[in-house]
């Protein structure tokens, strides 16, 4: 919630305090990757592009799971790309191995050619899953971003 809050500020043309939020965020939950990447969003969002280079970085160094690692580095891709740091992303793309990223950003476990892609269900309708809760159905997403816009066409 507290990641989340930084990010609202700066959404809402508000840099100054959202930047003043994620200081207290980092100082209070240090050992938190997800808001040192939230952190970063924001550091994003308001221009400061090294800034969200540097915790997005940190972030990812941290990280003891997939879905962390998963996180920083689709932040890394498209900031390395509007910055033109192409080498940076092979650089990526040759130290987590296991994974590869895509023209859209997306990230998963490499196929081979013989296997079909499996087919990512569709969440069920959930009570309790937020907008912006990590989907539950394993993309690594946002729900807002992944099944939530499936579910309202269905």
């Amino acid at each position: 919630m507290m990641g989340d809050l930084g990010w609202i500020l700066a959404d809402a043309g508000r840099c100054q305090e959202a930047i003043e939020q994620v200081e207290e965020n980092l100082k209070n939950f240090a050992d938190d990757p997800w808001i040192i990447i939230k952190a970063g969003d924001v550091s994003d969002l308001c221009g400061q592009t090294e800034r969200a280079e540097q915790l997005y970085l940190q972030a990812l160094a941290m990280a003891d799971e997939g879905y962390t690692q998963d996180g920083a580095i689709e932040r890394l891709v498209p900031l390395y790309e509007r910055s033109g740091k192409f080498e940076e992303i092979e650089n990526l793309k040759k130290k987590y191995p296991p994974f590869e990223i895509d023209a859209d950003h997306e990230m998963g476990p490499i196929q081979s050619e013989e296997e079909p892609s499996p087919s990512r269900k569709i969440a069920p309708k959930q009570m309790n899953i937020g907008r912006n809760d990590p989907c539950s159905c394993g993309s690594g997403k946002k729900y807002k971003k992944c099944c939530l816009p499936k579910e309202n066409d269905q």
